[in-house]
């Protein structure tokens, strides 16, 4: 026996496993496209079986009572039951009405009207089969809108109806499923194949709701490359408008690429939420080696959804027979102003030079609801409170000020992550630390202010930088260990200067007088850095992975209107 048949021989078993988290894959088996849900006691998945297309003709489902021990059943349906199909069967839903299961599924990939296929229904009386054709014949056969009939997902709105959203071919369609999903009823305007399409759209739609809105999740990408990944949007009404705000998943180079077409689990009662996916090992250049995976998905105090880790180690065990709807956390433990728009309380100074809670110069105060750090002399405000594990939100304006040593240099200031030991450890100012500088030009740069052992470190992947010495963040670049030094945001201008004023040609930040929006995310030993709703930076394996935040005084003048922290 071949070696690669070895390797499928291994995947392809089935197993049982007894682990206390899922490890990822959660299964064993080439899987792609799953359909996550809820039935009962039990999460279900049914996932392609990814094979070339001649192969896909078959599909099978994974059970499991707490997402970590997976019961697999064979052939749920097959090209046997659906004899319209032949190859391709794939990207099942499922939805369950009345006591009856429904399998939605495309098969036969048609490229044009004349082709026979398209999205199908099977039907049982089990969650776990066998489904027979339930129309005998597709559903959807035809190219609406330029709509390829592929990738459907069934969504139940709150008023009970139910709907169908699909579509490849950057097209993306909703349509109102009719009561016993024989066909369509037409939308108050008369249209029946309404067109939802967001920016960026290629496939593999999911929709839920969320605290009354309509979160909309799609694949961006090529099925077969590495920059497979999702975004995703929200609206008021399952039929929009849905406008773009982010990718949420995407390759980790560390872990795995070719990450997309996901659906999402629900805890009832909870709102503990995951998204299951495929992904691509780094290891495999088939592009029908695709694997099932899941993780968590978390959102922020304004209910957009964080970027997802990936893991290899999975979720740990949630049991639904033991669920219990919980009480939401008081906003004083997950979500907290840390600056209240009025004084400094949670903060002390610090000034080179003078020590803690010493400023007669009124280097920082709190004037019209927003922190001025005047910058004429250089030191810090420190939090009382040490954090892990959390989303940082700053935003910040520059003033018009600037001071000697620095006065007709680039205006500069710094977020410090992690900051431990004494006050003034390093240089006399600050805490020794992990730096989201804040400078004109380079917001966004990775520092470490540490003492040049692995105590302060980051790992990231980096491509050489045009000066000696430096290093620019690059997602497919090298992957390289820090311990001191700085890593540039990935557009940095290298023709930088430090002078006031410096803009670069793809400078994020925006000119000095406007506000902008700094977003970091500690995540583990994860590091984010969003400026302006863009990731310009991210470092993994950070040390330390806590510690107090300081905001510094470093020559110019710098206006805060927010200090906001979501605890994960």
């Amino acid at each position: 026996m071949n070696k690669i048949a070895v390797v499928l021989t291994i995947l392809l078993a089935p197993v049982l496993l007894s682990a206390q988290k899922s490890g990822n894959p959660v299964f064993p088996g080439w899987y792609a496209d799953p359909e996550a849900v809820i039935f009962g006691d039990r999460y279900w998945i049914y996932p392609t079986y990814s094979a070339p297309y001649t192969k896909q003709v078959f599909m099978d489902a994974f059970s499991s009572p707490d997402l970590v021990n997976w019961t697999k059943h064979s052939s749920i349906i097959d090209t046997t039951a659906v004899k319209w199909a032949w190859q391709t069967m794939w990207a099942p839903a499922i939805t369950e009405k009345d006591g009856k299961y429904y399998l939605f599924f495309a098969a036969n990939d048609i490229q044009n009207n004349e082709s026979p296929g398209g999205i199908g229904i099977g039907v049982s009386d089990k969650p776990e089969g066998p489904f027979r054709d339930y129309l005998g014949k597709p559903l959807v056969d035809k190219f609406h809108n330029g709509a390829q009939p592929i990738d459907q997902f069934v969504f139940k709105d709150t008023d009970g109806q139910y709907y169908m959203i699909y579509g490849g071919w950057r097209h993306c369609n909703i349509t109102k499923l009719n009561n016993d999903f024989t066909g369509f009823i037409p939308f108050d305007d008369g249209t029946v194949f309404k067109e939802i399409t967001p920016e960026n759209y290629v496939e593999g739609s999911v929709m839920f709701i969320r605290n009354g809105k309509y979160y909309f999740m799609w694949s961006e990408g090529g099925w077969t490359g590495p920059n497979y990944q999702v975004a995703y949007a929200i609206a008021d009404s399952p039929t929009g408008p849905f406008k773009r705000i982010g990718v949420v998943l995407k390759q980790d180079d560390r872990i795995a690429n070719g990450a997309g077409h996901n659906s999402v689990i629900n805890v009832p009662g909870t709102d503990d939420w995951y998204i299951v996916y495929h992904r691509r090992p780094l290891t495999e250049k088939d592009g029908n080696s695709r694997m099932t995976c899941i993780d968590k998905m978390e959102f922020d105090a304004d209910g957009k959804i964080l970027p997802v880790v990936m893991t290899n180690e999975g979720v740990e065990a949630r049991p639904l027979s033991k669920v219990k709807p919980t009480a939401k956390p008081a906003a004083s433990q997950k979500y907290m102003q840390l600056f209240n728009g009025k004084n400094l309380d949670g903060w002390y100074t610090f000034l080179k030079g003078k020590g803690k809670n010493v400023d007669p110069n009124n280097v920082f105060t709190v004037k019209n609801g927003n922190i001025v750090i005047s910058g004429e002399e250089f030191g810090c405000i420190t939090t009382d409170e040490e954090f892990e594990n959390y989303k940082l939100t700053v935003e910040f304006k520059w003033g018009g000020k600037t001071f000697a040593p620095r006065a007709d240099r680039a205006r500069d200031s710094g977020v410090l992550l992690h900051s431990v030991r004494e006050d003034g450890g390093s240089d006399g100012t600050w805490m020794h630390s992990i730096e989201a500088q804040v400078i004109e030009g380079e917001t966004g740069d990775i520092i470490i202010v540490g003492d040049g052992t692995d105590d302060f470190q980051v790992t990231t992947t980096v491509k050489p930088g045009l000066r000696e010495g430096s290093y620019i963040y690059d997602p497919a670049g090298e992957t390289r260990t820090f311990t001191r030094g700085r890593i540039d945001w990935y557009s940095r201008d290298q023709q930088w200067e430090d002078k006031t004023g410096f803009r670069g040609a793809k400078d994020v930040e925006k000119p000095v007088g406007q506000w902008n929006r700094y977003e970091i995310y500690v995540k583990g030993s994860d590091l984010l850095i969003y400026l302006n709703g863009k990731l310009v930076n991210r470092a993994y394996n950070v040390k330390p992975r806590k510690g107090k935040i300081q905001i510094q005084s470093e020559g110019a003048e710098i206006f805060i209107r927010k200090v906001n922290l979501q605890r994960f």
